[in-house]
């Protein structure tokens, strides 16, 4: 059977009894909607839920998702709604929701439900979070919390207690409907991620040698391990322990995911996904885009569409500092024509009486002399 939208946000209506708070169910097709919750089990409306809806976007009309890019440490993700059934990706994820809601994530054939989640990277898991108000907490291996989150148990999915960062949930607000700027935004970021890692099994203080690593990686994003093991004057083998320890991840997935930041961080800054893509190492955007979608549940190119998504970015706040300088430059422009305009309209006003009397005087002189000829 094959369902509408309209169809399925029904079915969802009456699997929560709360229904959907910002989007309203409208009629459908009787035959296509006829049975009812009673005689359907749970998972087979769930599973037809899942097939049938579009990963993002449904709410796009009543809410924005918005990204709040952080460079090397991370972003923020937030959409009033998000159903993806199988991703995998190399961040860290926090997961939170708004006005005390829960989301749902599967992984490793367990389901969690939560307003607080932690999950491992690389965990392959589903996701399911309908007008929850969901903000997505993306950490990178950069992070030094990064490792924290590397070290959740099996599945990959914890879930966290949420009063520990209550002194930030009405700046969590104004991160999902957009109102904050880039950097208090990232202030929120950090309190959050600082938060969860205190929960979290505490991982090994990095050293100096951590940060050495991960800049020679973000520079020569090619090299080999061979390569980094000269570098840092270490054995290949323990290169090798040391990369794993020190980044959580091993170095081929860590490359992975240095293209996917990559040629994300050049779209921010204003180049195509075509060109990001084959800057980033890509054979082509096709295989960008398979990837991403694998990683993220929805094509890169989602992302340029500013019907669906804000993105908050550096090159995005350049960017508009430079549209805010060109336009007042434009407004001062007119500024000084209009003054000048009223100068040049002030002399001529103050120039006519003075030519009126002159006139005046000439007229007056012109007069005298004519009556003086005629006198006898």
């Amino acid at each position: 059977m094959q369902l509408t939208l309209g169809c399925v946000l029904t079915l969802v209506d009456m699997e929560n009894s709360s229904g959907l708070d910002c989007l309203q169910t409208t009629a459908v097709d009787a035959g296509r909607c006829a049975w009812r919750s009673s005689t359907l089990a749970r998972w087979p409306m769930r599973t037809a839920f899942d097939r049938e809806v579009n990963a993002f976007g449904a709410l796009s009309q009543q809410m924005r998702d918005h990204l709040y890019w952080f460079g090397p440490r991370g972003f923020i993700f937030t959409s009033p709604w998000v159903v993806t059934p199988n991703t995998v990706r190399h961040a860290a994820v926090l997961l939170l929701t708004m006005r005390g809601k829960t989301v749902e994530v599967s992984a490793g054939g367990t389901r969690t439900t939560h307003d607080m989640m932690a999950i491992a990277p690389l965990t392959h898991r589903g996701l399911r979070a309908i007008d929850a108000g969901l903000l997505s907490v993306h950490v990178f291996p950069p992070h030094p919390h990064y490792a924290a989150f590397h070290d959740i148990a099996a599945p990959g999915v914890v879930a966290l207690d949420r009063s520990g960062i209550g002194d930030v949930d009405a700046a969590l607000a104004d991160v999902y409907a957009g109102r904050l700027d880039l950097s208090d935004a990232e202030r929120v970021f950090e309190r959050v991620v600082d938060a969860a890692a205190a929960q979290l099994k505490p991982a090994r203080q990095r050293s100096a040698g951590d940060g050495r690593l991960h800049e020679l990686l973000l520079e020569n994003p090619a090299w080999s391990l061979r390569e980094l093991a000269r570098e840092l004057r270490l054995s290949y083998s323990g290169t090798s322990r040391h990369f794993s320890r020190t980044v959580g991840l091993p170095l081929r997935s860590y490359q992975l995911w240095l293209k996917y930041y990559t040629a994300a961080d050049l779209h921010m800054r204003g180049h195509s996904w075509t060109e990001a893509a084959h800057a980033a190492g890509f054979s082509d955007s096709s295989h960008l885009t398979k990837t991403w979608q694998a990683s993220y549940g929805f094509s890169p190119s989602y992302t340029n569409d500013s019907g669906h998504v804000r993105i908050f970015s550096r090159a995005a706040d350049e960017a508009e500092l430079d549209l805010r300088r060109i336009e007042s430059s434009r407004q001062a422009a007119r500024a000084a024509q209009r003054a000048r305009r009223t100068s040049a309209a002030d002399t001529a006003g103050a120039a006519l009486p003075h030519a009126l009397r002159t006139y005046d005087a000439t007229a007056a002189i012109s007069s005298s002399l004519s009556a003086s000829d005629g006198m006898p």
